[in-house]
């Protein structure tokens, strides 16, 4: 049993709380989005770019 203590990153947290707030607004009926046909297309890129930087996070520690 590895008796270390581990720590939590506040940044996690902190990016956690901004999603559900912004999920909640979302929710809530928060702002009108323009009609882009490029707007999925950015959050596409968006969700890759989170991905690949999960990713290199975890390789860098490993």
């Amino acid at each position: 049993m590895n008796s270390e203590v581990t720590r939590r990153s506040p940044a996690l947290a902190i990016t956690g709380l901004i999603a559900l707030g912004v999920a909640g607004w979302g929710l809530t009926g928060g702002p009108d989005l323009p009609d882009l046909p490029v707007l999925p297309w950015i959050l596409l890129a968006l969700g890759l770019l989170a991905g690949v930087l999960l990713i290199v996070s975890g390789i860098r520690r490993g």
